[in-house]
């Protein structure tokens, strides 16, 4: 069982301090397993929320994700997000890293 993210490590640009981005990753289940994520966002300035929660089998999912450029310094940054899940397959628990970077300026 396998979670793939078809448009990792996204540049999303520059957003100016005060602004909020959102933006999206497309998020796929490789398997022919149910798959219920776990998210966790590097820092407090990224929020994230899976559409679909559930992942049916073969199927994909938009991962929202939204910059807050007042909680982050200013900048060019490395953002990182971790979709954890349960690999049915072998009982491991497995993460897929989700990279973008961001420039905050004033």
């Amino acid at each position: 069982m396998k979670l793939i993210c078809t448009n990792n490590n996204q540049n999303i640009g520059t957003i100016k301090r005060n602004d909020i981005k959102t933006f999206t990753f497309d998020i796929y289940n490789n398997s022919d397993r149910i798959i219920k994520p776990d998210l966790y966002p590097g820092c407090g300035c990224t929020g994230v929320k899976l559409i679909d929660p559930i992942l049916q089998p073969f199927s994909h999912s938009l991962l929202e994700v939204s910059m807050d450029a007042n909680k982050s310094a200013l900048g060019t940054w490395e953002k990182s997000i971790v979709v954890s899940y349960l690999d049915a397959t072998d009982l491991e628990q497995k993460n897929l890293q989700i990279l973008f970077t961001v420039t905050i300026t004033e």
